[in-house]
């Protein structure tokens, strides 16, 4: 479910199919920051905690769904990628990312938080894609018409 869109991700776009750049906002960076943070936090929590304060794998998923808001459904499968190989990492080195739970548990709160950030974070990013060339076409009706206020 990951490695599909990483692969078609890095594929090639269709010859004259133009991809918008991001502009990036200074709220954007701090959000990065915080990403970064919640991964290093991951990281160096065991048993779910870190300097007895519960960390848990799910505090990437809002991070994961604003990267889905924000940017194109290319780049939402890389951070997608990273936040993956975060989890699967804590949960290989026996960290228990979701605190003191039995191996079988483990690997099935892995596999539900993988597969409800992948459906998620696709789906917002897909329909979020979607709505900007119908936002240009009618941005472009409404220039054109006469009866319209706005103009640009």
């Amino acid at each position: 479910m990951i490695v599909s869109p990483l692969v078609l991700s890095i594929w090639p776009l269709q010859s004259g199919a133009i991809e918008e750049p991001v502009k990036l906002r200074w709220f954007d960076g701090l959000v990065t920051v915080l990403a970064f943070a919640v991964i290093a936090a991951l990281l160096m929590a065991e048993k779910g905690l870190y300097s007895g304060v519960q960390i848990r794998p799910m505090w990437m998923f809002p991070l994961l769904l604003y990267a889905a808001a924000r940017v194109t459904p290319r780049m939402t499968t890389f951070v997608l990628v990273l936040f993956a190989a975060v989890l699967l990492f804590t949960a290989e080195n026996g960290q228990q990312p979701f605190g003191e739970l039995s191996i079988r548990e483990t690997v099935l709160q892995v596999q539900q938080l993988l597969f409800l950030m992948t459906i998620t974070s696709f789906g917002f990013a897909s329909l979020l894609a979607s709505c900007v060339p119908m936002r240009e076409s009618l941005r472009l009706v409404c220039r054109r018409a006469p009866w319209s206020s706005v103009r640009q």
